[in-house]
């Protein structure tokens, strides 16, 4: 095994090991169109250098760059970094790059050290249309049901793209079934994300599982979803097109699971909330202690759906409480309708008063109109 299939290997994740692969590949054709070596030219009897480039991965040239100090390494790393910054690459893509060789040469045991400020700082993705929930409504309704259940399992749970192409669709179909059963309109489940390993504890809205059930029964391969990346961004694209909404920028699958984080920190959601829900790493620390992280996603998540994570109108949600809540909601249900009756019996009560005060005054009045007509006739 060569040393880069042995670096390589060390990565869990067969996705990771190519995406890692591919940049590191990258970083070689950048080594190999700089390698020069001595060649004798006869031009007016002087010998010249001449830029030879060689084949990617030969072992020597790999050799090669295993035993270089750390001092030559961070210098090809920055000329490298100056490089492609000069051919007009992004600055989020060069750093990819350079982690990638960078990975390499710790795995070489050659540490690098880079000074605040050497290397290029990450930029925010820009230029892409930020979805509200019109739009992703709009798109739902053009969209064929392998996409409605796909748009709506995004909208449902801010997965990545790789984390919901890879969901088991033995559990979801089990996740749907159970909900059926138990007359249950949300699915609460846990998940890993393959790329990072990250837990995440998903949930699957009404509309999700609505539209999830129906794919299902259309779909008769063993994949929750049959469509590679490169497609859905594409047809998302299609998408609104045909709904006709006016797009400020690109369109992306990824601005799905934004819009679900947005919509989650309006609605109350604290940040330990908000990276379990979506699958975003807590940290080991912070992770500790918060062993009831779980049960309040389950608690909170249905309340704050309609309001601001539905895209289309639904029938009504029930609520699944557990036993304390049920009961507390029991009893000030017997304390409000024992307060009604009691109001029911004053307002009688006073009505009968009223009534009765009114029949004294009328009396009251008959008798001095008879005394007047009384003192009259004694008069006569």
């Amino acid at each position: 095994m060569s040393i880069t299939q042995e670096w390589l290997s060390e990565y869990k994740s067969a996705t990771t090991r190519s995406t890692v692969q591919l940049r590191f590949n990258f970083f070689m054709q950048y080594i190999n169109s700089k390698a020069v070596k001595q060649v004798k030219t006869k031009k007016s009897g002087k010998t010249y250098k001449k830029r030879v480039p060689v084949e990617p991965f030969y072992s020597d040239t790999v050799e090669q760059l295993s035993k270089l100090t750390p001092k030559e390494v961070k210098h090809l790393l920055l000329q490298f970094q100056s490089d492609l910054a000069k051919n007009g690459v992004k600055a989020n893509s060069i750093l990819a790059y350079v982690s990638a060789a960078r990975n390499f040469f710790e795995f070489c045991e050659i540490s690098i050290k880079f000074r605040r400020g050497q290397l290029v700082n990450a930029e925010k993705a820009e230029g892409y249309h930020v979805f509200s929930n019109g739009d992703l409504r709009a798109m739902f309704q053009v969209a064929n049901v392998q996409y409605k259940a796909l748009i709506a399992t995004a909208a449902s749970t801010g997965f990545s793209l790789d984390h919901i192409l890879h969901l088991d669709k033995k559990q979801v179909s089990a996740l749907i079934k159970r909900a059926n059963e138990s007359n249950q309109t949300f699915a609460f489940f846990n998940s890993v994300r393959r790329k990072t390993n990250v837990q995440a504890f998903g949930v699957l809205n009404p509309l999700a599982l609505e539209w999830l059930e129906k794919w299902i029964e259309q779909n008769s391969k063993d994949t929750l979803f049959n469509v590679k990346h490169f497609a859905i961004d594409t047809m998302l694209k299609k998408l609104a097109e045909r709904s006709a909404i006016t797009l400020m920028g690109g369109v992306r699958f990824h601005n799905i699971r934004k819009w679900v984080v947005s919509s989650l920190s309006k609605a109350g959601f604290n940040s330990f909330q908000i990276k379990r829900t979506v699958g975003k790493k807590i940290p080991l620390s912070d992770e500790t202690y918060l062993p009831t992280l779980d049960e309040e996603i389950k608690q909170k998540y249905p309340e704050i759906y309609e309001t601001h994570l539905s895209i289309l109108k639904t029938a009504k949600i029930i609520i699944q409480k557990d036993p304390e809540v049920k009961e507390l909601r029991r009893i000030i249900k017997i304390q409000q309708e024992a307060l009604q009756k009691e109001v029911k019996a004053r307002l009688k009560v006073e009505n009968l008063v009223e009534r009765q005060d009114l029949s004294l005054k009328e009396h009251a009045k008959l008798i001095e109109s008879l005394s007047k007509q009384l003192r009259k006739l004694s008069c006569e």
